[in-house]
């Protein structure tokens, strides 16, 4: 992002040829768009406010990267009582993870281990729904860990 808006900037664009500079200009235009995208639906998604301590949520576990809440019916009213695994980081779904979100997403699916463990769960099940024809009705990342 650092070096396109340099680049937008003017200083380089004179030494490019005006189709390279478009596609940069369009380019920079359209990761602008996306980010305000993006921060308009961080402001409207229920587990941010709930990560941002907006709104309440009984809390199970918590480190830097991630959240453990206890489902509730208010939040997803169509999923069974369980707990939910979120990245504190705004991530859409599965689809919109970068290569920069590797050990992120390991911590995430390293939890459910980890809580199993820690509580002497031998049997759960873990599931992630990606996009809205899947389940998904909260657009950001999260596990939901159901234990039998």
């Amino acid at each position: 992002m650092k070096i396109l808006s340099l680049l937008i900037s003017g200083i380089a664009l004179t030494t490019m040829p005006f189709v390279l500079q478009a596609r940069i200009q369009g380019t920079y235009r359209t990761l602008l768009a996306n980010q305000t995208q993006t921060s308009n639906q961080h402001q409207k998604c229920p587990f941010c406010k709930i990560i941002q301590k907006a709104d309440p949520a009984e809390i199970f576990y918590q480190n830097e990267e991630l959240i453990v809440i206890q489902n509730n019916q208010e939040l997803l009213p169509n999923e069974k009582q369980g707990l939910l695994i979120i990245p504190k980081k705004h991530i859409p779904n599965l689809a919109a993870i970068t290569s920069n979100d590797k050990l992120l997403i390991a911590e995430l699916f390293y939890i459910p281990t980890f809580l199993a463990r820690q509580y002497g769960y031998d049997n759960f099940k873990i599931h992630v729904n990606n996009g809205s024809l899947a389940g998904e009705v909260v657009h950001h990342l999260y596990i939901h860990f159901t234990v039998f």
